[in-house]
């Protein structure tokens, strides 16, 4: 694999050392998610097969109203979370309401996804710090899933995340 700047190079360098897990983390809205697709697609590139979800943003002129969840593997969108309360978005964290629902199908799907060569998850967070979320998903992965895990994080959470999850020096911090 060839990786043009020094984030990329990272990920090159740790993975085949034995690392399992690398964090993505950085400020809100410093760009992480994008990270995160840029380094999946060059993982796609070089043969990799990569499983799991990226959050995208749902806006209303330069106001974000929302995300939407990508499965990576199959393109196929899911409504996570909006600002107004709808149907099935009983769940509320900061100014979003999440749809249950999603995260639901994500567990209840977790096997299709443990085939892959790496996983990755946008995000782990304030949810998943409280069981929620991407939790149960986010458990079954590092307790069963042998392959490599790609999250992202925001910094201001990570040091609960590494606590919480027990994740020590298998991991690699990259800021964004």
């Amino acid at each position: 694999m060839v990786f043009p700047n020094r984030d990329e190079r990272i990920l090159l360098e740790s993975w085949p050392n034995g690392k399992r897990i690398l964090i993505i983390t950085g400020k809100v809205n410093s760009g992480k998610s994008s990270k995160l697709e840029k380094i999946i697609h060059q993982l796609n590139s070089a043969g990799k097969n990569v499983n799991g979800f990226i959050s995208r943003g749902i806006f209303s002129g330069s106001n974000k109203t929302g995300y939407n969840l990508v499965n990576i593997s199959t393109g196929a969108e899911y409504h996570l979370a909006s600002t107004s309360p709808k149907k099935n978005f009983n769940l509320k964290q900061g100014s979003f309401y999440f749809n249950e629902e999603v995260f639901n199908y994500i567990y209840d799907n977790a096997k299709e996804n443990l085939t892959a060569d790496i996983i990755a998850l946008d995000e782990i967070g304030h949810l998943e710090l409280q069981n929620k979320g991407f939790y149960p998903f986010f458990k079954i992965c590092l307790k069963d899933f042998e392959g490599k895990l790609l999250i992202v994080v925001r910094n201001s959470l990570l040091e609960s995340v590494l606590r919480k999850f027990r994740i020590h020096n298998d991991s690699v911090i990259e800021k964004s």
